[in-house]
């Protein structure tokens, strides 16, 4: 995606660098001193303070990875088919290519899904080469562009989420979908404007606006919104909470397929209060109901609804364990499936499409779960609860809502 493009599913660019987003927020020295000058305005922030907030505004190497990761979508035939080539006007001063020209019916047969790309930005534009490659191999760069029109490049791990939650929404109708957002002056970040990409919505501009990412942007008056996050009359821990999980809404940059397996295993034996000592004198009508009543019961029950009940006794508490986690499970996959893993998705190249089944299994083994006792061994209460501080589900969550969208805007336009 060049500098001008966006990602159709997320709404995103990529990352350049772990400093991507500090180089857009961080401000000058000057407006650092006018910020801590300001007295009642701003936090009266350390230098220490300062290197703290200033390193917690780094990307982890991994979520920067997994942003460049791409799956080109291209309704064409063999890449290196260059026989009907053209020029492209407004990319011909950046881009050393000649672009093969999308065919005119797009449909399922002729469009090729190809995944394990990786996009590194070229002066204005990006280049898209094939990930096992190095850069500097002018051989592994695919001819396909989001700016030519032949080609839409989204992020493989939204793309794989979108894939399960949308299983009709097929990749040539993403691409249709993508290319009817081109405007006359020949820009290419524009996205539908019925989808709503949260609070990346007004990030997207010629260039990556990231200093509108989150609450306010555009619209707060004072202009500069993430002075007010980063100069608050608070700690810098507590700065950076506002800044990722808060107002500042960083947890949109953290990939979307880091389940947490060990944040949950961790957290079991603190998920259950203990009950005051006069709870456990005499059993409640619980206690005394038939215990496959009592599942019955549970089976009806939403997870906020079970807690309560989890902390009436400990002897009820016991009695209602082996039911609990089976509800739970239930629940998630019928009320929030993005929690799961996707996949297996299918790709030409066996290679892609189960590495978050892979990931799921491998993760629940390492802590003492087979594969085949996931579903009735794993603290399904505990993970949800997880699921609600992770980062990583949500934004997973947020691309699965995105992926909807997309679907029932392709059944509007009449695409499937």
């Amino acid at each position: 995606m060049g500098l001008d493009t966006f990602c159709l599913i997320t709404g995103m660019h990529h990352f350049e660098s772990r400093q991507t987003i500090l180089e857009h927020l961080w401000p000058s020295k000057s407006r650092i001193v006018r910020a801590i000058a300001g007295g009642s305005k701003s936090q009266p922030t350390s230098e220490e303070d300062l290197a703290k907030i200033q390193h917690g505004l780094f990307l982890s190497r991994r979520d920067v990875k997994s942003s460049s990761l791409m799956v080109m979508i291209a309704p064409e035939g063999d890449p290196t088919d260059l026989q009907n080539a053209k020029p492209n006007p407004i990319c011909a001063p950046y881009l050393r290519w000649m672009f093969p020209e999308a065919p005119k019916q797009i449909n399922e047969t002729n469009t090729k899904v190809i995944p394990n790309v990786r996009v590194w930005n070229d002066l204005s534009y990006d280049q898209y080469h094939d990930a096992d490659h190095r850069r500097d191999e002018y051989a592994s760069e695919y001819p396909y562009k989001p700016q030519s029109g032949s080609g839409a490049a989204v992020n493989y791990a939204a793309y794989v989420i979108l894939r399960h939650a949308c299983p009709r929404l097929l990749p040539h109708v993403l691409f249709i979908i993508y290319h009817q957002c081109k405007e006359p002056d020949g820009c290419w970040y524009y996205l539908p404007p019925e989808i709503d990409y949260g609070p990346v919505q007004k990030v997207i501009a010629q260039w990556p606006e990231y200093n509108n990412l989150g609450w306010g942007g555009a619209d707060d008056p004072n202009g500069k919104p993430w002075d007010q996050i980063l100069f608050q009359k608070k700690s810098a821990d507590e700065i950076l909470a506002d800044a990722w999980g808060g107002r500042g809404a960083l947890w949109v940059t953290v990939r979307p397929n880091k389940f947490p397996i060990q944040e949950t295993m961790d957290a079991v034996s603190q998920i259950f209060f203990t009950p005051d000592a006069s709870q456990d004198k005499k059993p409640n009508f619980l206690e005394r109901l038939p215990l496959e009543l009592v599942g019955e019961i549970c089976s009806h029950l939403t997870p906020d609804e079970i807690s309560p009940l989890l902390g009436l006794s400990k002897p009820l508490r016991k009695r209602l364990e082996p039911y609990i986690h089976t509800c739970i499970y239930r629940y998630i996959k019928d009320e929030a499936p993005w929690y799961l893993p996707a996949g297996p998705i299918v790709f030409e190249d066996p290679r892609f499409g189960g590495e978050e089944i892979d990931a799921w299994t491998t993760g629940w083994s390492n802590v003492g779960i087979k594969e085949e006792d996931i579903e009735a061994l794993v603290p399904w209460m505990t993970y949800l609860r997880e699921c609600g501080f992770s980062l990583s589900m949500r934004n997973r969550k947020r691309i699965w809502g995105i992926s909807k969208q997309l679907e029932a805007l392709a059944i509007e336009r009449g695409l499937i």
